[in-house]
């Protein structure tokens, strides 16, 4: 969701021997909101545009004015605007002191983002008009766009063939959510990296947010080529049906992953990691919680390389690849990471 709560001030003036001043005065708060979604080009768009009390002089009983959306009036090559729930749409309404106008339209992406795969629109300026004809000498034309939503719609080509299409709020930072009671030492790796290193990677509150990375496979590469798999853990391994592999934190698939700016040139100078079995009941995940730290770390360490059970490195990589999908991340996108338990 995109919103917006703005006030506008309506003044009438009036210039007598080189001096203007005010004649009349009223307040509106118009509150809107655009309600995306990650699998449609369409969206609602609503409003509730509220006069304030106490008009004063030649606006003291109102004015008559018309409320219509940019996709309608100005942004018509990015965007068109449906039947509204409100009959009165485009239509003059009055507006008077204490009164209310509420609306609500349905909005498609007319842009080239929705037909184009990889390709994506942001906008900045998605909101209504609100303006009058006037009345008289004393109440002029007036007109004035509330344009503070904003939004971004895409096109993509999946791992199917298939192009997927959705539009979101792209100002609003998501969250990458791990549970510890489902991805076991995958999340709590995470959660040391975030508490031990200085940096305190893609923590909010106390870090900054990690940016999706879109190709990184030459990352992956510098982070795990030369790493040696555990024979004790996967030894150990073999009731749970998985086995010892790298796991690596920042995400390989985000520009903060130091193999990505070649801050390291080997995945040994993060700290290293190493999933603890500190139970036996056969479930993976409350088995293979915790994790240990290998040899030392100074804290200033700009990774995290571990011996994550494949299975649970796997899951947690999934969950990153769902908020991608529906957070409809595109290359730099910033996201933060939160473990739970």
């Amino acid at each position: 969701m995109s919103c917006s709560d703005t006030v506008w001030e309506l003044f009438t003036t009036k210039t007598e021997g080189g001096l203007t001043k005010n004649t009349g005065w009223m307040n509106f708060e118009n509150l809107q909101w655009s309600v995306y979604s990650p699998n449609s080009t369409s969206w609602l768009h609503g409003a509730y545009i509220a006069v304030k009390a106490g008009g004063w002089g030649t606006l003291e009983d109102g004015v008559q004015g018309r409320i219509d959306p940019l996709c309608r009036v100005s942004q018509t090559s990015q965007c068109t605007a449906v039947q509204p729930s409100n009959p009165d749409d485009g239509k003059l309404v009055t507006l008077t002191s204490g009164t209310v106008y509420e609306v609500t339209w349905g909005e498609n992406d007319a842009s080239d983002a929705s037909t184009q795969p990889d390709k994506a629109l942001i906008r900045s300026d998605v909101g209504l008009r609100i303006s009058g004809p006037g009345s008289g000498a004393d109440i002029p034309a007036w007109s004035f766009d509330d344009d503070y939503l904003v939004g971004r719609c895409d096109a993509r080509t999946t791992s199917s063939g298939n192009v997927s299409r959705g539009c979101v709020n792209h100002v609003f930072t998501p969250t990458l959510n791990l549970s510890v009671s489902t991805r076991g030492s995958s999340a709590t790796m995470v959660a040391w990296a975030q508490t031990n290193l200085n940096w305190h990677p893609g923590k909010e509150g106390q870090g900054e947010p990690l940016h999706y990375k879109r190709e990184y496979d030459t990352d992956r590469k510098i982070m795990c080529g030369a790493f040696v798999p555990d024979s004790t853990m996967n030894e150990a391994l073999i009731p749970y049906n998985t086995k010892d592999s790298c796991d690596e934190y920042a995400f390989d698939a985000s520009y903060e992953n130091p193999a990505n700016t070649g801050a390291i040139k080997d995945g040994a100078e993060c700290a290293q990691l190493t999933a603890v079995q500190n139970d036996n009941t056969g479930v993976l995940a409350a088995d293979w919680r915790d994790v240990a730290l290998l040899g030392s770390s100074t804290g200033s360490e700009k990774c995290v390389r571990g011996h994550i059970p494949l299975f649970l490195n796997s899951a947690a990589g999934g969950d990153y690849g769902r908020l991608v999908t529906s957070a409809r991340l595109i290359d730099n996108d910033a996201y933060w990471v939160a473990v739970n338990p």
